[in-house]
């Protein structure tokens, strides 16, 4: 009886995490074809840098988070939120801050190259990963997008904003991989940037926790 009883006890168990288990969201099935402007500056990106990878596909999805890097069916897909660009034109972040968001997700695709079958499973990276990697590839486009420090110093502070609760030794590798890719992309003045990055990172940690 005592057996039974456990046994039971699982069941209920399974069937309580089974009915409050999230379902699976076909991200590909409710995505939409990007805005004019957003086709162009992802265009316009991936010219900064003279892009010679897999065709990458974008698309417009109120599912993610902000955004996200995708494979699916052997194809590379960026899909952004457009409430999150928008939020990025009116806080006055302006298009800077929307290739930065792309940027990143370019950078993410170059660490999920496998085959991912299922759709619920599709999201490799999104914009709170922590992804050194991509932080150098966002620095690198950006130094070839726009010479101005001030630029990529405003387009992390949105990143940041957009990052959930990071912790400072997460910003520190992000300012450290920015300012890395930036240098590789011949921005100039490295030292500078990463003096800006820290002045300006560093203090708003506090408030950016809050604020999530």
């Amino acid at each position: 009886m005592a057996i039974i009883g456990v046994l039971a006890l699982i069941v209920v168990i399974l069937v309580v995490m089974n009915m409050t288990r999230k379902p699976e969201i076909d991200y590909f099935a409710t995505a939409t074809e990007p805005s004019q402007t957003m086709g162009m500056l992802l265009t316009r990106a991936l010219a900064a840098v003279g892009y010679n990878g897999p065709d990458i596909e974008l698309k417009s999805s109120l599912y993610v988070p902000s955004a996200a890097a995708m494979i699916h069916d052997g194809k590379n897909y960026i899909l952004y939120n457009p409430r999150t660009m928008a939020l990025a034109d009116r806080a006055g972040f302006k298009t800077i801050g929307q290739v930065a968001i792309l940027a990143r997700e370019i950078g993410h695709l170059q660490n999920c190259r496998q085959f991912i079958g299922s759709p619920g499973e599709a999201v490799q990276h999104d914009i709170q990963a922590v992804d050194p990697s991509a932080d150098d590839y966002c620095g690198y486009l950006l130094a070839r997008y726009t010479p101005n420090i001030n630029d990529c110093v405003n387009a992390q502070r949105l990143l940041l904003m957009l990052s959930g609760t990071p912790d400072e030794g997460d910003i520190r590798k992000r300012i450290e991989a920015v300012t890395n890719g930036w240098q590789r992309g011949g921005g100039e003045n490295p030292d500078q940037l990463k003096s800006q990055l820290e002045a300006r990172l560093i203090p708003e940690l506090q408030g950016i926790g809050s604020w999530w």
